[in-house]
């Protein structure tokens, strides 16, 4: 079953919005959805920069501008720290989530060689994950999922057809989640059981000793008393025979 979808599509072509819908009706059926997003900032309707912001939390910080001092992507100064101080901490919540946006995965994103390297390691796991995927990069990506190219006329189509798939993907692994955790705490419980079984037999065995041992003690003890009193009787017996 398919776990990772793709969107990619031309500048501008609504990418970012088709995963924010997405989102939302994830999220409306109850699906814990975790996750960043890299919305524009425009001024007079140019680009100029992106922030990247968790979805979960909601923390928001602008990691690219044209007027940054930092190293260009294109036309972007690119502040890979700040981009990081957002998105790394996500990678250490993914057990939280029921599935992980990451939009998007570009050539500026992936200036940070760390994120790279988690990214690569979440689309190889059993998570399931959408993202927004530069065109560029569509032949290093595209191994591991679904591609959808969206534009303006099948967005509506798209979201659609997407939502459904990752529902039912995530009631699928839900499921199988459930019946791994119960055969694991059914194997728990055997092997808490076989050791305690262990312990008894062993506690059963040492008293069993030690109950032998006490019974052995008590016929071979004789009380310093009586063998006294005897050696007294014979030392009396003697001296009659004598007289």
């Amino acid at each position: 079953m398919i776990t990772n979808w793709f969107i990619t599509g031309k500048p501008l072509a609504g990418k970012t919005t088709l995963i924010k819908m997405i989102v939302e009706k994830l999220k409306k059926y109850g699906v814990k959805v975790g996750g960043f997003i890299t919305p524009e900032e425009k001024h007079h309707g140019v680009r100029t920069g992106f922030f990247v912001q968790d979805i979960e939390t909601g923390v928001r910080v602008k990691f690219a501008d044209t007027e940054y001092f930092a190293p260009k992507v294109g036309k972007y100064g690119v502040k890979t720290r700040l981009f990081e101080s957002v998105v790394l901490p996500i990678f250490e919540r993914l057990d939280d989530y029921d599935i992980v946006v990451i939009d998007q995965i570009g050539t500026i994103e992936l200036r940070s060689t760390r994120f790279g390297d988690k990214l690569q390691e979440l689309l190889e796991s059993r998570k399931p994950v959408i993202c927004t995927l530069e065109e560029q990069l569509l032949p290093k990506y595209k191994v591991f999922g679904e591609v959808r190219e969206v534009n303006y006329e099948n967005k509506t189509q798209l979201e659609e057809e997407i939502y459904q798939k990752i529902v039912v993907n995530v009631s699928v692994e839900k499921m199988s989640r459930t019946v791994r955790e119960k055969k694991e705490g059914n194997l728990k419980e055997k092997i808490v059981h076989t050791a305690l079984k262990a312990v008894k037999k062993i506690e059963k065995e040492e008293k069993t000793s030690k109950t032998k041992k006490t019974t052995s003690r008590k016929k071979t003890r004789v009380k310093p008393k009586q063998i006294k009193k005897k050696n007294v009787k014979k030392k009396i017996v003697k001296r009659k025979n004598k007289k």
